[in-house]
């Protein structure tokens, strides 16, 4: 697997099929790795400041836990990207989705 250049990777999750997503914390961005090889791809995310935990909810939308900004974003599997609405959250650093639940 292809992790040159990465910067302080913090937060892991993996798909069904094994893809590895990593948070790239000190590069603001994270880094997706094929389970079949091949080179490391950016996720679409904007405006990510210092992500660290990741997951993903049984339909594979990806959660992230947008540290520095005070969020939750939640990337759909169709695309976009959205805020979760949490209001209070300070420096989240870890989310969890247990099966049929919501994202925590």
């Amino acid at each position: 697997m292809d992790t040159i250049g990465l910067s302080r990777p913090i937060g892991l999750a993996l798909t069904a099929n094994g893809d590895l997503y990593i948070a790239h914390s000190f590069n603001d961005r994270v880094v997706e790795l094929p389970a079949g090889g091949g080179p490391q791809r950016t996720v679409p995310a904007t405006g990510l400041n210092s992500p660290y935990g990741l997951a993903f909810d049984p339909a594979g939308a990806l959660y992230i836990a947008d540290f520095d900004n005070d969020r939750m974003v939640k990337l759909p599997v169709r695309g976009g990207q959205r805020t979760l609405p949490v209001a209070g959250l300070r420096a989240p650093a870890g989310p969890a989705v247990p099966p049929g639940r919501d994202a925590y």
